[in-house]
């Protein structure tokens, strides 16, 4: 509800107001009909932006006349409400009580205001006898506004406090037309108000259904990319090419280092994705419940760390090749075939004998094919004496190294799936 008036700022003697915010419109109702009357009345409109609340209520008790207090079941629940009691009982103010409803005092209200002056609004059905028992009450004496208009007298009544004006006939004409007017301007000024409010609030409301809508189509759009990319086969794609290698060790290689590229580019747009639905998941509180998101964020949060593994992994990888282009073109093809098969063949050998440390798997291999495989053991002799050992190591351990980075990213996808899984569930496709 709009403030009926402006709270009075001068140096007379003025009357606070104390209520409870959940009493408004019946309180503004009855301070309009006393400032109207000629009251001076301070209440909570009066301070002004900036200045400290309760330094600026001190003051405004400290300096008042007296203190009308409307009390109802909202106002006795008002911490704030008991301080200004407080307030004006130390500085020994008179304090008034309008009872507007039928609750009686308790606990430190009634004994704050036990010998205090009360009118029940509820006994006096009566208005005009209300506002005269009110205006006794409130000393006009020293709380009446001086200030008089042309042609207006103010008198009292033998003692009752009912304002009268003494106007003749063509001044109250022109007050109850200059009334009619202001009225009417009042209403289209208030309807004007309403429907721009009205036209504001759709248009608020629309705003953020559409934005809300568009949310959640980009999840959706994020779940869908994120979904569609199987990563745990494109690895075990990438693990057959160089376990199954066919004749041609050399095209096997090139087409693994080619799937891992490929793979490496395909991870980081995969993972750019989950970041994005985090993000969304993150900053949006109305499209899921708060422990859900919480459970969401927790676990892609946990996901998202394997970034700093696929940067190391990308950045190690690029220098490995640019290692191997310099050998390839160092070598003639015998040579990079020697390399290349060996370095397979040891790692599969690696693989089916996993006790058996990688350091340690060189010796062993060699020994193995001198005892089964003698065509091979003098291939190895031969990279030997070419001085193409190192190499063949070198190879194996990157095929190791891969496979154990593919391993953890493997491991990280199996965890975060189970929850984008549910995602789906929430955000289908509409």
């Amino acid at each position: 509800m709009d403030r009926p008036f402006s709270s009075y700022k001068g140096d007379e003697p003025y009357i606070f107001i104390s209520y409870a915010h959940d009493d408004q419109n019946e309180v503004f109702k009855h301070i309009k009909r006393l400032n109207q009357e000629g009251f001076r009345i301070w209440y909570d409109e009066g301070i002004e932006p900036g200045v400290n609340w309760y330094e600026s209520l001190e003051s405004r008790i400290r300096n008042c006349e007296c203190i009308l207090l409307f009390i109802s079941k909202k106002a006795q629940q008002s911490q704030y409400i008991s301080k200004e009691i407080t307030c004006a009982i130390e500085h020994n103010k008179h304090i008034v009580c309008i009872m507007l409803d039928n609750e009686s005092l308790k606990g430190p209200f009634n004994l704050m205001l036990c010998d205090t002056q009360s009118i029940k609004k509820s006994e006096l059905k009566n208005v005009d006898r209300f506002y005269e028992k009110l205006a006794d009450a409130l000393h006009p004496d020293l709380t009446r506004s001086n200030n008089s208009k042309a042609n207006e007298n103010i008198l009292l009544n033998d003692g009752v406090k009912s304002i009268k004006f003494k106007l003749n006939k063509k001044n109250i004409l022109l007050a109850i037309s200059i009334i009619l007017l202001c009225c009417f301007a009042g209403f289209i000024y208030n309807n004007k108000q309403d429907i721009k409010t009205s036209t504001q609030d759709q248009n608020i409301l629309q705003s953020t259904n559409i934005e809300n809508q568009q949310t959640r189509s980009e999840i959706v759009r994020l779940i869908d990319a994120v979904c569609s990319n199987n990563i745990e086969k494109r690895i075990e794609a990438i693990n057959i090419k160089i376990k199954k290698s066919d004749h041609n060790p050399l095209s096997s290689f090139d087409k693994y280092l080619e799937s891992i590229t490929l793979f490496l580019n395909e991870y980081k747009n995969y993972i750019a994705n989950v970041n994005n639905l985090y993000e969304h998941i993150l900053t949006n509180d109305g499209l899921i419940n708060k422990n859900q998101k919480n459970k969401y964020i927790e676990h892609i949060r946990s996901f998202l760390g394997v970034d700093t593994e696929i940067k190391d992994f990308d950045k190690e990888f690029s220098e490995v090749l640019q290692g191997i282009s310099k050998f390839k073109t160092n070598f003639d093809v015998n040579c990079c075939y020697t390399v290349i098969n060996n370095a397979i063949n040891l790692y599969n050998f690696s693989l089916s004998n996993p006790n058996i440390s990688r350091d340690k798997c060189k010796d062993e291999y060699e020994k193995i094919l001198k005892l089964t495989n003698q065509s091979e053991y003098t291939e190895i002799k031969i990279a030997y004496k070419q001085d193409l050992m190192p190499k063949i190591v070198a190879i194996f351990y990157l095929i190791c190294y891969v496979d154990q980075k593919m391993l953890i990213f493997k491991n990280s996808y199996r965890d975060i799936q189970p929850f984008v899984n549910e995602l789906r569930k929430k955000f289908p496709h509409e």
